[in-house]
């Protein structure tokens, strides 16, 4: 679990791996979907994926409490003027950060687990993942809108 919003495997995990040479595959990279910009207020439950408050969706509390809470939610609205201001979108920001500037080392054996709910949507961030490094502001509007989750983030072991 790692995303530009969810870092805390930074602090040891990553450095313990790579002294020891371990591979580290990472997932949630949207931090549940957060990240897609779908989302905007915690008092807006979605009735379906994910979220679901529906009776039988056993996890959709598991990630209402990881990722749909106002912190989040407030951050990614942060956030989201300096993606705007370059022309790109949250997905392709969360994607590119992962790549470009987080402390994976996605071309020396690190991986990161995408999903997609359509073949256009694969297609999409495949080709976000080639994109290059992000721009001075946003990186820093990421590294502010971390320093705004930070303390209800939630940890990579549960």
């Amino acid at each position: 679990m790692y995303n530009a919003l969810t870092r805390a495997l930074e602090e040891e995990l990553v450095p313990c791996c790579q002294h020891y040479g371990i591979d580290i595959v990472i997932y949630n990279p949207l931090a549940g979907g957060v990240l897609s910009g779908r989302y905007r207020s915690s008092s807006e439950i979605p009735e379906e994926g994910r979220f679901s408050n529906a009776e039988g969706h056993t996890m959709g509390k598991l990630y209402r409490d990881r990722y749909f809470n106002q912190i989040y939610l407030d951050a990614i609205n942060h956030l989201t003027p300096a993606v705007q201001n370059q022309g790109l979108t949250l997905v392709e920001t969360a994607l590119r950060w992962l790549v470009h500037h987080s402390k994976l080392r996605p071309f020396d054996g690190d991986g990161i687990i995408i999903g997609a709910s359509s073949v256009e949507q694969l297609d999409s961030n495949l080709k976000d993942l080639q994109k290059g490094p992000l721009p001075d502001e946003v990186v820093r509007a990421l590294d502010e809108a971390w320093q705004n989750t930070r303390a209800i983030a939630k940890t990579y072991w549960r």
